[in-house]
């Protein structure tokens, strides 16, 4: 776990040598179980992490062969305490206008092309651990948004347990800033309990930019004790815009009711999970909300890997809808995919990539794999562990 500092630092990325570069060394039992697909013009960004559970250090740009074109790293972000929960760190990447957008631990959003070239693009300040912070950046690359929540000081030790307590008022601001130029404080709360509590203010964190503008989940939580959905990003909340000029979120309008939000594309479609519990146990229920579409809701697998679906990863038109186990069309088609295999995203309209679990101990991975609908049951391993940002066009 990083640590942050105590004033506003800019260290600059460490991009790594010049030519093609191993994402890393594949190990014996990481063996394609296919012969890699020829479409080696597919390039995709990934986030890795130094060893298991650690905060992500590296950002890099690969092909299907698991070989990266390009690659550097920064400094990893801190998790602020909060007893008794797990504190739920937003995204730290997003592929933007073909490039990779990424922060670190003090808040510095630096891009990574495909050439290997590094540049700043803006600057948060993150002055203290105790510091979370998610961001979005507008399509064309030029305009940011960030939020920032700060979680009160640690204090001493709750008699009787294993926690310490907070002290010290809950802050949240939301920020503004152009690509090069300043950034700009929009709007500021600052509450004496947790947000989107009672009395308090509603938790925003930024989740992408579509046509109307900045989204965020508005009113979910900043941690969790026990996720709905494997994969899981956003823990309750409701999609709404940000007005960015004012920093205030607007009326919520996607994931009403029980609905999770999951995710939002840039042409505004929405992703939104729901769990229920019912008399064989939980279950869930899925809808997908394109903007002058009606709403699809999937029909899902009734037999999901593990007794519960999740990693709900939506295709690039909104046609298909992938998750553990299985692959949903819009037209009610349904292709089974290896049990073992937790989709992240799509690297084309028939390709997905994502995570590979160890068959003889689900409870660890093999690393990165890309699944064909050509071929669904049979994973290409990539030969590296790692996590899926986006596909770079």
């Amino acid at each position: 776990m990083g640590c942050g500092s105590s004033g506003v630092a800019q260290p600059q990325a460490s991009p790594s040598a010049s030519g093609v570069s191993s994402t890393a060394s594949p190990s014996a039992s990481a063996t394609p179980k296919v012969t890699p697909s020829p479409a080696a013009t597919i390039l995709y960004a990934v986030l890795e992490a130094p060893r298991l559970n650690a905060q992500n250090t590296t950002v890099a740009i690969a092909g299907l062969n698991g070989i990266a074109r390009a690659k550097t790293h920064f400094s990893p972000r801190s998790t602020p305490y909060a007893p008794d929960v797990a504190v739920v760190l937003a995204p730290e990447a997003h592929v933007v206008a073909g490039v990779v957008y990424f922060i670190d631990g003090h808040g510095v959003v630096r891009t990574l092309e495909r050439s290997g070239r590094v540049r700043q693009a803006a600057v948060f300040p993150m002055t203290q651990k105790q510091q979370e912070i998610s961001f979005a950046v507008s399509p064309d690359g030029k305009h940011l948004v960030a939020a920032i929540l700060t979680l009160p000081s640690v204090g001493k030790l709750i008699p009787g347990t294993g926690w310490y307590e907070l002290v010290g008022p809950w802050k949240l601001e939301v920020d503004r800033a152009d690509v090069g130029g300043a950034t700009v404080v929009l709007h500021r709360w600052q509450a004496s309990g947790e947000p989107s509590q009672p009395g308090s203010f509603a938790n925003i964190v930024m989740a992408g930019w579509d046509t109307k503008g900045p989204v965020a989940v508005v009113g979910g939580t900043f941690a969790t004790q026990n996720g709905q959905f494997d994969q899981q990003t956003f823990f309750g909340g409701r999609f709404a815009h940000v007005n960015i000029a004012t920093g205030l979120p607007g009326s919520a309008y996607a994931c009403q009711g029980d609905s999770q939000a999951w995710s939002v594309a840039p042409d505004g479609t929405t992703v939104c999970a729901t769990s229920i519990s019912a008399e064989a146990g939980l279950t869930a229920s899925v809808s997908v909300q394109s903007p002058g579409q009606p709403v699809w809701q999937p029909a899902l697998p009734a037999n999901p890997p593990f007794a519960f679906p999740g990693s709900f990863a939506l295709s690039a038109d909104g046609g298909r809808l992938a998750m553990d186990g299985a692959v949903v069309g819009r037209s009610a088609s349904t292709v089974a995919l290896n049990t073992f295999f937790k989709p992240q995203g799509w690297l084309d309209a028939g390709t997905m990539i994502g995570v590979q679990l160890s068959v003889a101990d689900p409870n660890k991975s093999d690393g990165m794999a890309y699944v064909s609908l050509s071929n669904p049951t049979h994973p290409v391993l990539l030969g590296f562990a790692g996590e899926f940002v986006g596909t770079i066009s």
